[in-house]
């Protein structure tokens, strides 16, 4: 079964197409692509000024090593004898570690002031304001209601080899977290992000599959935090990457103008958002076939 948003992997540099293109009802204009391009490098750039340059990146890794290496002689060398004699016999991990974590601290300051500088700063409040505008443009060109639900999918890249499709992990994920835009009428059910437009008719619309295993996402969307009173329940889990963890997720199975069979990924956390969107209830309890248990 094929996914609407899943892309095949190119090596070579072109255009990604998702497998479901056929869905796509409008396209923004070629100038409302340009806007958003050169809006991208804007948000790049005020990001790179909240990082620290490599050089000091550099360092702020390596006084945290040293301070580590430090505290950990100094506790290995107290454990049979007195601090006194403990100096004595390694002075140098009682001399790097000040000076270490003082560099330490001192860089995470300078980071944090350089963070609050852009955050309080005009050109960023401009980068809001043009953001809102670029997303209005966009909303108007598809036909997107100014109050449509934003819900988040899963999307993936993948390898294709006899025949099978592999999703590729990128990190520690294989699903990218696409917040879009949600709505529907009478005759068919919406799913927008700023430069395209899905449309699938509630006809084909089959149903939607509770999947009770683990998935993993890139990033989360949300205002709140996975740890807010309204997401703590679906126990959202962070590793040393960022990547998120989870279980289960959904998946709406749906079907093109030749009868093929596509699916669409949400998370569990939009089970309301996409029952209300679709008019669909979500199957649960029942055994999936092998394709479906692949999903």
């Amino acid at each position: 079964m094929k996914n609407v948003f899943a892309v095949k992997h190119q090596k070579t540099p072109g255009v990604s197409l998702p497998d479901g293109q056929g869905f796509i009802t409008k396209k923004v204009t070629e100038e409302q692509l340009a806007l958003i391009d050169t809006f991208d490098d804007k948000v790049r750039a005020i990001n790179n000024k909240t990082k620290l340059p490599i050089w000091l990146l550099i360092i702020y890794y390596i006084m945290i090593f040293i301070s580590i290496a430090s505290i950990l002689g100094i506790v290995g060398g107290i454990e049979d004898v007195s601090l006194a004699v403990a100096f004595q016999r390694g002075p140098l991990f009682f001399i790097l570690l000040p000076i270490s974590l003082a560099i330490w601290i001192a860089l995470a300051l300078y980071k944090r002031y350089m963070t609050k500088k852009v955050t309080n700063s005009q050109e960023l409040k401009d980068l809001q304001a043009e953001a809102v505008h670029i997303i209005n443009d966009s909303k108007a060109q598809l036909g997107i209601p100014l109050d449509a639900i934003k819900i988040d999918t899963l999307h993936y890249f993948y390898d294709e080899k006899n025949g099978n499709v592999k999703p590729k992990t990128y990190g520690s994920a294989q699903y990218f977290n696409m917040e879009m835009h949600a709505f529907s009428d009478q005759e068919a059910f919406y799913l927008g992000d700023l430069t395209r437009l899905f449309r699938f008719p509630l006809s084909d619309l089959k149903s939607i599959i509770q999947i009770d295993k683990p998935i993993g996402m890139d990033n989360w969307n949300k205002p709140e935090s996975i740890n807010s009173p309204h997401y703590s329940e679906y126990k959202i889990k962070a590793n040393s990457t960022g990547a998120l963890f989870f279980k289960p997720y959904f998946v709406l199975i749906l079907k093109d103008q030749d009868n093929e069979d596509f699916s669409i990924i949400f998370p569990a956390y939009e089970k309301e958002a996409l029952e209300k969107v679709t008019g669909l209830k979500i199957t649960t309890g029942l055994p999936l076939t092998k394709e479906e248990n692949d999903l």
